[in-house]
């Protein structure tokens, strides 16, 4: 006969033991390939959620810090409620309960990151910059070397994030006095991942890095801002496809059936279906409009596709949590006089990068990317909660 406490013991055990080592797996392959990274993920978040519920570990997040777990309870029952009004509620009902399982990776990430989020984070890298060397090859020869790993929006979405996660590592492994070869492999994958945010010609993501970047420099070290811009700006000069991409920006704006007419389609339904029309139902796109791409599915836009899917209430939630994320992370890094803690302000720099690229780009539905931003909300939740630790290792 099965021992309900057996069980429990046991995955409290598996837990324990494994699951920081799961979660590192999990971040080294999800730059590579979703079904690699979901061989760890599903275990991690199968028995992180077990081990927190049985043993009341989630009170310790909503008890020390409400605000932003009620606010991301309230976005998701406010998109469930949606879909009820939606044109397709099965659809919504499923593809909401995916969003919910897999953002609930906030809270397994909040408790192992307790751990450390230093090696955590360097697994992302190196899985990041070895997709960033392919993408690389890719560029210089394309009938060679074919698309191997994630596609370049999926790409370009996950380095918005990662390039400031692998500064602040280079930091950190350079303040460690770490060895020679830990600096260079860090540095190359530095370089590896902005090399690929450039060559991919992702004008969303590039704006978003570039916002982010220059307010990182304005709180950490002004005087960096003259290295960061010529860093950025000189690679968009000189090399020409990416400079004629961003001078043909209006004319690709602009072109039939291009976002202009998406994000035309996009008001007018927001003001005819106030309360959304459903999560996930983007898809019906073509059917408001016969000039959109049959294989475009939503609105190149995070806060438009929100608007349109679950209506004013949803978006104002959505925008509320994370500009609460934003400010009370900030707020605990300079309360607690954190001058030297870069890792906690470039996570909040990654989020910012998002959302600035959120802008012009959909990654909301996007696990790929969304996966990596759940992680690193994790982080800072965590810090906001204990500011005066670092969990660098």
């Amino acid at each position: 006969m099965i021992n309900k406490n057996n069980i429990i013991s046991l995955n409290n055990n598996l837990f324990e033991r494994h699951g920081f080592n799961l979660l590192c797996v999990f971040l080294f392959c999800i730059p590579l390939k979703l079904v690699l990274a979901y061989v760890s993920f599903f275990p991690l978040m199968l028995s992180g959620l077990t081990y927190l519920i049985i043993n009341k570990k989630l009170t310790e997040i909503f008890e020390v810090f409400p605000r932003l777990g009620n606010l991301w309870i309230f976005l998701i029952l406010s998109l469930f409620a949606s879909a009820s009004f939606g044109l397709d509620p099965l659809k919504s009902y499923r593809k909401l309960l995916e969003l919910s399982f897999y953002s609930s990776s906030m809270l397994v990430s909040y408790h192992l990151l307790k751990s450390g989020a230093l090696r955590p984070f360097l697994c992302l890298i190196a899985g990041q910059a070895i997709a960033s060397f392919h993408s690389i090859l890719e560029f210089i020869n394309p009938t060679v070397f074919n698309q191997l790993f994630v596609g370049a929006v999926s790409e370009s979405g996950q380095i918005t994030i990662s390039i400031f996660l692998a500064f602040a590592c280079l930091a950190l492994v350079t303040q460690k006095k770490r060895s020679r070869t830990w600096i260079i492999a860090t540095c190359l994958a530095l370089l590896l991942i902005f090399a690929a945010l450039i060559l991919n010609m992702k004008r969303g993501p590039l704006l978003g890095v570039a916002v982010a970047g220059v307010c990182l420099c304005l709180a950490y070290r002004p005087k960096l801002l003259f290295v960061f811009c010529p860093v950025l700006i000189l690679p968009l000069v000189f090399i020409e496809s990416m400079r004629e991409r961003l001078l043909h920006s209006i004319d690709h704006f602009l072109i039939s059936g291009g976002r202009y007419d998406i994000w035309e389609i996009g008001v007018e339904l927001a003001g005819r279906y106030p309360l959304g029309i459903g999560f996930a139902n983007s898809r019906h796109l073509q059917d408001f409009s016969s000039i959109i791409p049959e294989n475009l599915k939503h609105f190149h836009s995070n806060y438009l596709n929100i608007l349109v899917e679950g209506g004013v209430l949803s978006l104002v939630l959505f925008g509320t949590f994370f500009l609460s994320l934003l400010y009370l992370g900030y707020q605990t890094w300079t309360r607690e006089k954190l001058a030297n803690d870069l890792l906690l302000l470039t996570a909040l720099a990654a989020i910012l990068a998002w959302m600035v690229a959120g802008l012009v780009e959909y990654s909301f539905g996007d696990s790929e990317v969304m996966l990596i931003a759940y992680i690193v909300v994790g982080y800072i939740f965590l810090r906001i909660n204990h500011p005066k630790k670092t969990f660098l290792s």
